[in-house]
């Protein structure tokens, strides 16, 4: 609006005139008109849109409603101007044709924008959800979450696991009352890998394996206080693939 009141095109000029030469006093009273209807709206949007999700087509629609709606304010106040010469509903249809291709500039920008944040925001919220191990008991009830690197492995404990992980420097354990099948389901989406009949391990903490006293295969992890796990022939294969 302050650029059509610095270039003062025709059409532009000729819309907002009403009631003579009252071209400043208008343009003020428009953007005026326009900011209230707007905030007015947003506010309402944001309220409403807590509850309910707001989809692209709902955001259209919205954003045509709060331009015919600040238009039957802006032809209210430009007939009242012009004292009725003209019908409140032409100047309404100009009204709302001529905003539209004002707005139409802001309004795009601004959802491009928005649509590039978002689609930036989403990416790396799936990259972090991706990156979190949730552990739920038999109940269904979360118990522990972790990031996938913290996971060193998982010891079956009768009826019961035992959720390895670390803390910083430390290692730390966690019990859930679960069941190792119940585990591989979840881990192995993660990358977690069935490693013994009694273990799960991330084979991103593994160092080296090798064979134990009792000529057992294991393997050797990079955190110095975490024990050594063992690896049974079965599985042997796999993790190597693996690593």
């Amino acid at each position: 609006m302050l650029f059509v009141l610095i270039y003062r095109s025709a059409w532009m000029t000729k819309w907002l005139s009403a009631g003579g030469d009252h071209l400043t006093l208008n343009i003020l009273m428009v953007t005026c008109i326009l900011l209230g209807s707007i905030a007015l709206s947003r506010i309402t949007m944001r309220v409403l849109w807590r509850q309910v999700k707001l989809t692209p087509i709902l955001y259209a629609l919205w954003t045509i409603a709060e331009v015919t709606f600040s238009c039957l304010f802006i032809g209210l106040y430009l007939t009242l101007m012009e004292h009725g010469e003209q019908s409140y509903f032409v100047v309404v249809g100009r009204s709302i044709a001529l905003l539209t291709g004002v707005l139409i500039y802001p309004y795009a920008i601004i959802n491009l924008i928005t649509y590039h944040l978002s689609s930036y925001t989403s990416t790396s919220e799936t990259t972090d959800a991706a990156q979190l191990v949730r552990f739920y008991d038999r109940s269904k009830r979360l118990k522990l979450v972790l990031a996938y690197d913290a996971l060193l492995y998982v010891q079956a404990d009768e009826n019961y696991v035992s959720i390895h992980y670390c803390d910083g420097d430390r290692v730390k354990s966690y019990s859930l009352r679960s069941s190792m099948n119940a585990m591989e389901e979840l881990l192995v989406r993660h990358g977690i890998l069935r490693c013994h009949r009694s273990y799960l391990i991330n084979p991103k903490h593994i160092k080296l394996l090798g064979k134990n006293k009792e000529g057992i295969v294991v393997a050797e992890l990079d955190m110095p206080e975490a024990q050594s796990v063992p690896v049974s022939a079965s599985y042997y294969d796999e993790v190597i693939k693996h690593l």
